[in-house]
């Protein structure tokens, strides 16, 4: 009994390090992957406009995600004031587009990615961004992280960020 108790602790313990090391960029040998986690997923710094727009961590999280992938479109499926303000706001200001396409999904909404699955909506270049993978839907997530489409995935707490990118490796980071 005192064995398994060391090694559920233990392993929580491994858990925390690997996040800790991806989220400082420790660990991650694709360029591509170091440069989003450390520019736009845990970077600290400050945008001039978090100044204008009020918001949690989250919100400018996904304000830095935005101005760093440079959608030519997004979806957004539910999500607070704050958070569809935020990414509005970075998707008006960048003006050079890349391929990609982002679905962002709230928590309460996450029903709604089995539909942009069987609406042919995600397909080669997309970003899914969904919310709530930590209790409610992390079947869900378990689930997009297993197919064999998804590239890469960025697990944090409550937030799950799948690629669906031919060009890149598999490839899971929990952070």
């Amino acid at each position: 009994m005192r064995f398994t108790i060391h090694t559920n602790r233990r392993m929580g313990i491994q858990h925390y390090l690997t996040r800790w090391r991806h989220r400082h960029g420790y660990g991650i040998h694709s360029p591509w992957a170091y440069e989003l986690v450390t520019d736009a997923l845990c970077s600290r710094s400050h945008f001039y406009a978090f100044e204008q727009l009020k918001g949690t961590d989250a919100d400018r999280q996904l304000y830095r995600l935005f101005v760093w992938l440079k959608p030519k479109r997004y979806i957004a499926c539910g999500g607070t004031e704050t958070a569809k303000a935020h990414m509005k706001t970075a998707f008006d200001e960048t003006h050079a587009r890349s391929d990609f396409e982002v679905y962002y999904f709230a928590a309460d909404r996450a029903w709604e990615v089995e539909k942009a699955f069987e609406g042919g909506w995600v397909s080669e270049k997309s970003c899914l961004i969904i919310d709530g993978i930590a209790h409610e839907n992390r079947k869900l997530w378990e689930q997009i992280v297993a197919a064999r489409s998804v590239t890469s995935t960025f697990e944090q707490r409550d937030r799950g960020i799948a690629f669906y990118d031919p060009a890149r490796q598999k490839c899971n980071y929990l952070l």
